[in-house]
């Protein structure tokens, strides 16, 4: 009896450790840990972390749907654009590396009757610290800070280009060096600097460029005061002038089928309340004419905005008469 008692018992040990070691052998993998998206407050507002990596990434752009009137045109125009930017940063030895890359649609159909135009524009940019190149909006442009406080109607030189730029900033200071792709054959490109800086609530910008193909210089200045809100702005502008073509660094044709040589600008922006702000912009061009611009930009709900603005061209030559237009566009900013 004892010795059928200690094979029994020796029989149900050997069953129960081979149970455990069964059991041990089935291991239930745990979950990875979860990576949320961190907030990267080092480059201002709007950037995030790229899981797994050091690079901030900010996405942003806007949609706009616009309806406009012209002289000469019986019916309403209409206009429906996009545009999607994404800009990266991170650190590195040689400073912040930068890239940006614009993805823009556009559907215009301004006349009554008809002939809608669709555009896609693609524009993009990489660098580290000051150095820049890409094919964008030219630093010449950006710069100096487009045009006025209106949106439409005033000349300011706007160009668009392959290019490599080096900008520059300390003590107050900041200034930029552009070679600008002048779409020729030849090796040399055009090129372009500026330099300005802030004194008090006064910001004075200066710009120089060359139009290599056409051996024509432009100039121009702006400066821009802010009185608590209420911004004043002068900008004077000029280029040399050819018999080839308009220098592309400031291209202004004039009622008289010419082109203006030299131009002078003014502006005021206030605020109206919380949510709205009204702007005037007026113009005026060697030869004699004018451009008058105005508008009010209302902020419905956060991102969303209406702004109705209104131009009046006044032409100095013989039989072209004046012109009056304007639109009025909804946009959804994010």
């Amino acid at each position: 009896m004892n010795i059928k008692s200690l094979l029994l018992g020796s029989a149900v040990a050997a069953v129960a450790v081979t149970g455990a070691r069964a059991a041990d052998a089935i291991i239930i993998a745990e979950p990875e840990p979860l990576e949320y998206v961190r907030v990267c407050d080092t480059y201002g507002v709007g950037y995030f972390y790229i899981p797994g990596t050091e690079t901030c990434l900010r996405i942003g752009g806007w949609l706009r749907y616009e309806i406009h009137k012209r002289d000469g045109v019986d019916g309403w125009g209409k206009r429906a654009r996009s545009r999607l930017e994404f800009n990266t940063r991170n650190e590195s030895e040689l400073g912040t590396v930068a890239g940006y890359l614009r993805i823009e649609h556009s559907h215009d159909a301004l006349t009554a009757a008809g002939g809608a135009v669709m555009n896609e524009n693609f524009q993009y940019s990489l660098g580290v610290g000051g150095l820049e190149m890409g094919y964008r909006d030219s630093t010449y442009t950006r710069w100096f800070g487009y045009g006025g406080f209106t949106d439409d109607g005033n000349v300011y030189g706007y160009n668009k280009n392959h290019y490599i730029s080096y900008t520059f900033s300390g003590d107050g200071f900041t200034g930029f060096v552009s070679m600008d792709h002048d779409n020729s054959s030849n090796y040399m490109p055009d090129l372009a600097a500026g330099v300005g800086g802030k004194f008090g609530n006064v910001e004075a910008l200066a710009t120089i460029g060359y139009d290599e193909s056409l051996e024509s210089v432009a100039l121009r200045g702006k400066l821009t005061a802010d009185f608590g809100g209420v911004q004043a702005r002068l900008a004077g502008f000029y280029a040399s002038r050819t018999n080839i073509g308009a220098n592309r660094y400031w291209n202004a044709p004039i009622s008289n089928g010419g082109l203006a040589e030299w131009s002078i600008m003014g502006g005021l922006q206030a605020p109206v309340g919380e949510r709205t702000t009204v702007a005037v912009d007026a113009q005026y061009f060697d030869g004699g004419d004018w451009r008058f611009v105005g508008n009010v930009n209302h902020q419905i709900a956060t991102g969303l905005s209406a702004l109705l603005e209104v131009n009046h061209r006044v032409n100095n030559a013989a039989g072209v008469p004046d012109s009056t237009g304007g639109f009025l566009r909804f946009q959804r900013s994010f």
